[in-house]
């Protein structure tokens, strides 16, 4: 998308002689796109905090996470791109967002919270990190649903070529 090169239609696959490689995009292509929040690990009030927080931006991981709970509001956003948010809420600076987020800001990753995040494997979803006074409180998961049919895709195209999985995930670690 970036070089300009959209697919509008599977027939120019066809008038291509052979392609050594294939790259998908996971999300939307392979999955349903849809994100939603699939565990939880921390207080009960940290989904407020984090739905609150992440209302501020459009990512889709911040959509799913901002449908848990709409009490509370959020102010003063910092986006640090790539990594989280960081946002005012009830008088508290509550950041939400992956490890490298609470690296940046020097904010310790608990042993139970690691140990939670670790169990998540590459792909089956996404880990974002969720504190408040310099704390880091919980965990939520976020992840979309594979489409049916998206094995039988990727092995049918195996047969001609390299096929490459292109995704934002990343491990926890």
């Amino acid at each position: 998308l970036r070089q300009g090169i959209i697919v509008t239609s599977a027939a120019v696959f066809e008038k291509i002689p052979s392609p050594d490689i294939i790259a998908i995009d996971k999300t939307g292509i392979l999955s349903s796109g849809e994100m939603t929040v699939t565990e939880l690990e921390g207080p009960a009030e940290m989904a407020e905090y984090a739905a609150a927080v992440e209302r501020l931006s459009p990512h889709p991981i911040a959509e799913a996470i901002a449908r848990l709970d709409s009490r509370r509001s959020a102010s003063d956003l910092d986006l640090h791109p790539g990594r989280g948010v960081v946002a005012s809420v009830d008088g508290r600076r509550v950041a939400v967002g992956g490890k490298s987020l609470f690296d940046l800001l020097d904010w310790k990753i608990p042993g139970h919270l690691a140990s939670f995040a670790a169990r998540v494997a590459p792909g089956d979803g996404v880990v974002s990190y969720v504190g408040w006074d310099g704390r880091l409180q919980g965990v939520i998961v976020t992840g979309d649903q594979p489409r049916p049919e998206w094995k039988r895709v990727i092995e049918r195209l195996r047969q001609y070529s390299r096929v490459v999985l292109l995704t934002g995930a990343a491990h926890p670690g």
